[in-house]
């Protein structure tokens, strides 16, 4: 950066590459492959419970109602809150069943409660 004037200096311009990545809003899509790696990531470990958010996140992605589209960063939130489980000691099913009501159905509630007033 070229501090006097707040722009990168014209030596640096050309030395950087952009990657952009559609987004699924855009027809991107992430394989199954790509999903589990994320969820490997975010600290869920074992194929049995990657498999089991993925088609929870499938069935309720299908099944959502209003404007708002679930995407992966649904199932990433839901992970998160399934991997601090987890590290505290909760059991795996009451783990996945205490996250999945909190990121699909719970947000599902707000926003009907919403539209109601």
């Amino acid at each position: 950066m070229d501090p006097k004037n707040g722009e990168i200096s014209r030596a640096m311009r050309n030395r950087g590459i952009e990657i952009y990545l559609l987004g699924e809003e855009e027809g991107g899509s992430y394989s199954n492959h790509d999903v589990m790696t994320m969820l490997h990531s975010m600290g869920i470990v074992g194929k049995e419970p990657c498999e089991t958010l993925m088609s929870i996140h499938d069935v309720m992605k299908q099944n959502r109602n209003g404007p708002e589209k679930l995407t992966v960063l649904d199932l990433m939130n839901c992970a998160h809150l399934v991997s601090q489980q987890l590290q505290r000691g909760c059991h795996a099913k009451s783990a996945i069943l205490n996250s999945c009501l909190d990121v699909y159905v719970k947000t599902q509630k707000n926003f009907a409660s919403k539209q109601v007033i």
